[in-house]
């Protein structure tokens, strides 16, 4: 059976979500976009943000591999998601500081720092803007944790996959990142996850792992 029909539901949620949050890119310039999800702040939301945005980096995922590897997943699955990391973290960083180095951050746009609001915690990056690599790690980790841990259950994918959106949102709610720096970080540790699991399936990787 195929990864995208074992998955059916998560393929199809994820990719109508993808389309519904497309529109905000087509209708909104980035810089009129930062500005308008600047603008909805609270203290409360700058404390959750500034320690969601933690599990978009890559100790969670390797978080994730180890708690996996304890509770005995197969060797060849946790191979699968350190593949996944690497290729889609080579990946983002190719895009970030060759392709589209010249892409800046928030911050750099920013002519007035009265007319926005900052979270007092968070050291603000100035350059490499796009793709959003936190993004790309979060969605890449749950859609692994997904595959690897066999996850079926509806309101468990549509709760992970919200738990991604919120991770990524948070580059932007930080000013960390655009909106379609997180778009694209996202897409990607989503292709890139899938792609992998993908040549496990067809299995090209079988000669290179062993099931425990």
């Amino acid at each position: 059976m195929s990864l995208i029909k074992k998955y059916s539901f998560f393929f199809r949620i994820t990719t109508a979500l993808f389309l519904l949050f497309s529109l905000p890119l087509v209708f909104c310039e980035k810089i009129t976009l930062m500005y308008w999800c600047n603008q909805w702040n609270h203290p409360i939301l700058d404390l959750f943000f500034a320690q969601i945005t933690l599990l978009g980096e890559g100790i969670f995922y390797f978080f994730i591999l180890l708690t996996l590897f304890f509770f005995h997943l197969p060797y060849k699955k946790i191979f699968l998601g350190f593949l996944s990391f690497v290729f889609s973290s080579i990946f983002v960083q190719i895009l970030k500081r060759i392709v589209f180095s010249d892409h800046l951050r928030p911050l750099q746009y920013i002519s007035d720092q009265q007319m926005v609001h900052f979270v007092e915690s968070i050291q603000l990056h100035r350059y490499y803007s796009f793709p959003s690599g936190h993004a790309t790690t979060i969605f890449s980790c749950i859609c692994f944790y997904i595959f690897a841990a066999n996850i079926q259950n509806k309101v468990y994918q549509i709760s992970l996959l919200g738990l991604a959106f919120l991770v990524a949102y948070a580059r932007v709610y930080l000013l960390q990142h655009f909106y379609q720096d997180i778009y694209c970080g996202a897409l990607i540790g989503v292709i890139v996850t899938t792609a992998v699991y993908h040549l496990f399936n067809t299995g090209l990787l079988n000669r290179y792992c062993h099931t425990k």
